[in-house]
C-alpha cells in the first residue's frame, strides 16, 4: 500500500504507470463510472444529441430536457440501512452532473459495528462519522464522482466547509439519533430554488 510505490512515467509521448511492488493494486472506482458517464456523454454531443440522460451506476450526467420538456428529474435517494428504498430530494438536473457517495450500502458489521467501505486516509481505516451520503454537482461527471468520494471521507462539517470555501453544489444526509437530517450548501440551495 503506498503512493510511493507507484511511479508515473513518460516515453515516445506515451504515459505509463510503474509499480516498484508487483503486488501493488490501483483502483480507479473513485472516478471510473464518472469518466465513462462523461464519455457516453461526449459521443453523444458529437453526434449531435440536444437532450440526453447518461447514468452508469448511480452517476448522471443530463442535458437538455426530458421527453415532456423539463428539466430532468432526478432523485436523491433516502439512506436506509435495512435495505428499502425510498427519495430524500429530486432535483431538475439540466446540464450538469450528478455522484452521489455513501456507507449505507456497502459496509461490513463485526462484533455490533459498522464498517463503511470508504477509507479514512489519515488513519488506514473505514471512516467513522455520521455522515450517510453526499451528493455533488459538476458539470463533469468525473470531477462529481471523485468531489463526492472525497468530501465523503472528510465527514460533514468538513465537506460542507469546503463546499462553501469552494462554492461546490452538494446536499448531505447526516445520520443522527432520531434518524436523518440533510443539510446543503449555498450553491446547491440555489441551484435547487432555480
Amino acid at each position: 500500500v503506498g503512493i510511493d510505490k507507484l511511479k508515473l512515467t513518460q516515453r515516445d509521448g506515451k504515459f505509463y504507470l510503474e509499480k516498484s511492488v508487483p503486488q501493488l493494486y490501483v483502483d480507479l472506482s473513485s472516478i471510473a463510472k464518472g469518466f465513462g458517464v462523461d464519455l457516453v456523454a461526449e459521443t453523444l454531443e458529437h453526434i449531435g444529441a440536444k437532450h440526453y440522460m447518461v447514468e452508469i451506476g448511480g452517476e448522471i450526467r443530463a442535458k437538455g430536457k426530458n421527453i415532456e420538456g423539463k428539466d430532468w428529474q432526478i432523485a436523491i435517494e433516502k439512506p436506509s440501512f435495512d435495505g428499502s428504498r425510498s427519495v430524500e430530494q429530486v432535483i431538475g438536473l439540466k446540464d450538469l452532473a450528478m455522484a452521489t457517495s455513501g456507507n449505507y450500502r456497502i459496509y461490513f458489521e463485526e462484533n455490533g459495528q459498522r464498517f463503511a467501505h470508504e477509507i479514512d486516509p489519515k488513519t488506514g481505516y473505514p471512516i467513522q462519522h455520521h455522515l450517510a451520503s453526499i451528493t455533488v454537482l459538476h458539470p463533469s461527471t468525473m470531477t462529481a464522482d471523485g468531489l463526492s468520494t472525497g468530501l465523503f471521507v472528510l465527514g460533514e462539517e468538513k465537506a460542507l466547509e469546503v463546499a462553501e470555501k469552494e462554492q461546490i453544489p452538494v446536499y448531505l444526509i447526516i445520520k443522527t439519533e432520531n434518524g436523518f437530517e440533510t443539510k446543503m450548501s449555498s450553491t446547491f440551495s440555489a441551484l435547487l430554488n432555480q
